[in-house]
């Protein structure tokens, strides 16, 4: 697991903070904390709603939200500023660039059709967990968590099996985040817990859960999360390194399993698909990168001389170099994202210090950088269950409204004989 270095989650969202380097782009940290804080909302929060949270003046919100309306990722709604599905292209450049979705996320659904409970995959956040994939079954779970929810380590299962690899820096950056009041409110998706002393317990059984995990190789969730559930993880290891690459985890509830039978009923079967996952690892092919986008400069000049100051093209150039990454494109130098994108070298070296300030970007020893998981934090959560009728419904009501004609969305049916 990386070291934990990230710039301060409780700083105040508009502001860099202390210890700023001097080259981090001020409107890019305000574009990403309005993002932050339309997840952290659900998707929607009013300009007003989104000057308190953010402590940025209304004349900043108003340009950053037309900046990110203009880049289609954010929507006006009523009076509402709800953020649009285009946005999800962060997040996948993110998941593209990373590869364990595309190669690991048909075992995952396989698994939970034949046990009919929900699978997960999650990748290790600083001191807490990230899923990048879900396979749900709704009734398992009060709160249904999305590809991209954060969780504190200590109280999943996952946490556990990623605990097993923290360094002594790791270890005391947790400590020094779960010490004194409890910090689960930094953690947006969990669900709050009605006893307030369990914090404390689950601060200091921690340790000793995490070498179980190690002498066991699996770890169990006994209700960490919510009463009533209980999940079973197996850590997926990179074929190269060893190390574990993300952690895969069968998800039930005492209704169906308690916590003593997941052992006997369920880690078994998992244990099968994790090898069947390890050795997908190993024989996948490297991937060509593909084209990277195109024109990204010049349109952000071409949509700052339309819009004028109302258009911040700092923040739209800034947002636009994690789009560089994807699939065959995890890790790239500086002349790379600067080529991808047609950006000076020093407008994405300063993009790409401002990102990794953010905890968004990680600059390798071998000089390049890569995503790291929390670029889901913009944005991708809220969108990522989003129905097909829901992405087509905004485009159709625009097409009817250019033709004043009806329009319609159809799908083959399974037998692909007749539409619907």
């Amino acid at each position: 697991m990386p070291a934990m270095t990230s710039v301060d989650a409780d700083a105040p969202a508009g502001t860099a903070g202390a210890g700023t380097p001097a080259e981090v782009v001020g409107p890019l940290v305000r574009g990403v904390a309005v993002l932050r804080r339309l997840t952290e909302a659900g998707g929607t929060l009013s300009p007003s709603a989104l000057e308190r949270a953010t402590g940025l003046a209304r004349s900043t919100v108003d340009r950053i939200t037309g900046t990110l309306s203009r880049m289609g990722y954010v929507r006006a709604d009523g009076r509402d500023i709800v953020l649009a599905p285009r946005v999800m292209e962060l997040g996948n450049a993110y998941l593209a660039a990373l590869r364990l979705p595309a190669l690991l996320d048909a075992r995952a659904d396989a698994l939970a059709d034949e046990l009919d409970e929900s699978v997960s995959l999650a990748v290790p956040d600083l001191d807490g967990i990230r899923f990048i994939h879900q396979a749900t079954r709704r009734r398992a779970l009060s709160v249904s968590f999305r590809i991209g929810d954060l969780l504190p380590a200590e109280r999943t299962a996952p946490g556990a099996l990623f605990a097993t690899e923290w360094t002594d820096p790791d270890w005391t950056r947790w400590r020094e985040h779960r010490s004194g009041t409890a910090r689960d409110a930094t953690f947006f998706a969990l669900p709050p817990r009605a006893e307030p002393t369990d914090h404390g317990t689950l601060i200091d059984t921690f340790p000793e859960r995490v070498e179980r995990a190690r002498r066991d190789g699996w770890a169990l969730d006994d209700q960490l999360i919510e009463p009533g559930l209980v999940a079973v993880s197996v850590p997926v290891r990179d074929p190269g390194t060893g190390r574990v690459a993300c952690v895969a985890s069968v998800v039930s509830h005492t209704s169906r399993h308690s916590a003593a039978d997941l052992r006997t009923s369920l880690l078994p079967r998992l244990r099968t698909t994790v090898e069947a996952m390890e050795a997908d690892l190993r024989a996948a092919a490297p991937v060509r990168p593909g084209p990277a986008p195109a024109g990204l400069a010049t349109w952000t000049t071409a949509s700052k001389h339309q819009l004028g100051r109302d258009f911040v093209e700092s923040l739209a150039r800034g947002l636009t170099v994690l789009t560089a990454f994807g699939e065959g494109r995890p890790a790239l130098t500086l002349s790379d994202v600067a080529r991808a994108t047609g950006l000076s070298r020093a407008t994405a070296r300063r993009a790409l210090l401002t990102h990794e300030h953010l905890g968004l970007v990680a600059a390798r020893p071998d000089r390049t950088f890569v995503l790291t998981p929390r670029v889901l934090d913009l944005g991708f959560p809220p969108q990522s269950r989003t129905s097909l009728p829901r992405l087509a419904g905004p485009h159709l009501r625009t097409l009817a409204e250019a033709l004043h004609e009806p329009t319609a969305l159809a799908v083959l049916t399974s037998d692909g004989e007749e539409i619907q």
